[in-house]
């Protein structure tokens, strides 16, 4: 039998190797993603997962420390608004 159960957020833990990507969450405002890795035609550009620069006719997704870190090793920029490479130092 499969129920429905509820429980308040600081009391749940995500499951490791679970997807939680088509969970309901409406009316729950997600914190933004720390990094945003865009893609700008030939050039890869980092964000702060705040900034309001990337635009829509670019692909932009989140992106953990280590795969900015890694992005900016291998040429990516900085956005020249939010300055992500100050907190990356």
């Amino acid at each position: 039998m499969n129920k429905a159960s509820w429980a308040p957020v600081d009391a749940c833990e995500p499951i490791p190797g679970e997807d939680y990507d088509q969970v309901p969450v409406d009316g729950i405002r997600r914190p933004p993603p720390r990094w945003l890795l865009e893609d700008a035609g030939e050039q890869l550009v980092v964000h702060r997962g705040d900034c309001a620069a990337p635009g829509r006719e670019h692909e932009v997704r989140p992106g953990t420390v280590d795969q900015v870190r890694a992005a900016a090793q291998a040429g990516a920029v900085p956005c020249e608004v939010c300055r992500p490479d100050r907190a990356l130092r």
